[in-house]
């Protein structure tokens, strides 16, 4: 009943347009004191423990990463390399749309980051050559769910922190089911297109298309980089991040030259700015989760779910669907920092593996942030777009249909998940 009251207060509090960081701390702060009568001098120490993790650190990283290839010019390089190679297809900036996301993988923090991010050149550029705003608005939503599948994923950094799961074997877990998506949305995108005689560009040579890719190919290895580097021991997921800022620095100053000071500044100022709410969130939704570990509502959640259903296949459907529904009003950091510590023991109960339940936990908040009422990467696009809510909805159910798809393939074919990371690093113990 406890944990009963305390989720409700949270909802309530959300529901009346509290932040989601206050929506968790309130009630929080209310149990602690009232019900579990902890010190009030305990409290810092959760919350400063709630963040003192070393792979935390990673975050405002990669948020710093993803800042410098934007303001030093390099991710105008992947939009080109994306222009040549797919700009004669129908609907070429819809393609361009997602591959541009795939590239930049999720590097600004969140969904609702890299939706706003792609969304503030891609839908201008979209409009202007003829595209439809509420077209433009769906497919850059759309696009958003691959940044966050692929390394470096900050995404997978969360759970894999929350859940104790390896990182790595998660951001390997997400690359196929990332590619699968982007053949979808592509599909998708391009028989659209065609139907409704959206613009195409001119086909670039093979001369032009190979220019491009040769100068955007050194920026296109970061995330080998990454993945090689964790893969043979030499860094963590972290260290991983902070040789990346090197890596993108050094080709920002020596292999393509003309970053001014002005572009690392910037970078800097907006890193600040977009890290210091998520780790805001985190240290609430720590002292949230250690509330609701006192209360040992993992455990009691476990229980229920297995008196209801022993099968992993019905688990993870209705995991998949309370996840939809949720993440229609919460973004994703927050849910995996509360509800992942919570499913993990039933997870380990039914024999689920764990980059399995890692990944599929994180395509379903994924998805819940682009429909209504409350998505939040909705909100994003439409407000860059200027469309209304049931415009931009008419566009992205084809898109929130293949999505949906996925998540079907990957409850039922766990080797989406698995294969990989067993290949590159072993079978899990």
């Amino acid at each position: 009943m406890a944990s009963i009251t305390l989720f409700g207060l949270f909802f309530f509090l959300m529901a009346i347009g509290f932040p989601v960081a206050f929506a968790m701390a309130i009630p929080a702060l209310l149990f602690l004191t009232f019900k579990l009568n902890v010190s009030s001098a305990l409290m810092p120490t959760i919350f400063i423990g709630a963040v003192d993790k070393w792979t935390w650190i990673a975050i405002p990283l990669f948020i710093f990463l993803g800042n410098l290839m934007s303001h030093t010019g390099i991710t105008n390089r992947l939009i080109r390399v994306a222009k040549a190679l797919v700009g004669h297809i129908p609907g070429a900036l819809s393609h361009v749309t997602v591959l541009v996301h795939l590239m930049l993988a999720g590097m600004s923090g969140s969904m609702v980051g890299d939706s706003a991010a792609v969304g503030s050149f891609m839908i201008p550029a979209m409009k202007e050559e003829g595209y439809p705003p509420s077209y433009a608005a769906a497919i850059c939503g759309a696009g958003a769910l691959l940044g966050p599948l692929i390394p470096p994923s900050i995404a997978a950094i969360i759970i894999g922190t929350a859940g104790d799961i390896s990182i790595l074997r998660i951001w390997l877990g997400g690359v196929f089911p990332a590619l699968i998506l982007t053949v979808f949305l592509i599909l998708v995108g391009y028989f659209i297109s065609r139907g409704r005689n959206y613009p195409t560009a001119k086909r670039a040579s093979v001369k032009e298309a190979s220019v491009e890719i040769l100068a955007a190919l050194p920026a296109l290895l970061t995330p080998i980089i990454f993945v090689g580097g964790m893969r043979m021991g030499l860094f963590t997921a972290t260290e991983a991040a902070a040789i990346g800022i090197g890596y993108i620095i050094f080709l920002a100053i020596v292999v393509y030259k003309g970053a001014k000071f002005k572009a690392f500044y910037k970078s800097s100022l907006s890193s600040v700015k977009a890290s210091v709410p998520v780790l805001f969130v985190i240290a609430t939704a720590g002292l949230f989760s250690w509330v609701l570990t006192t209360l040992q509502t993992n455990q009691k959640l476990s229980e229920l779910i297995i008196s209801l259903s022993s099968n992993p296949i019905i688990f993870l459907y209705l995991m998949s669907f309370f996840l939809l529904i949720m993440g229609c009003v919460i973004e994703g950091a927050p849910l995996m920092l509360v509800l992942v510590p919570l499913f993990v023991p039933t997870v380990e109960k039914l024999g689920i593996d764990l980059i399995h339940f890692g990944v599929l936990f994180e395509v379903c908040t994924l998805i819940g942030q682009l429909t209504p009422p409350m998505g939040i990467s909705m909100f994003a696009v439409c407000q860059i777009s200027g469309v209304s809510i049931p415009d931009y909805t008419k566009r992205i159910l084809p898109f929130l249909f293949v999505a949906i798809l996925l998540l079907i393939l990957i409850i039922h074919f766990p080797q989406l998940t698995t294969w990989l990371p067993n290949l590159v690093l072993g079978k899990a113990p």
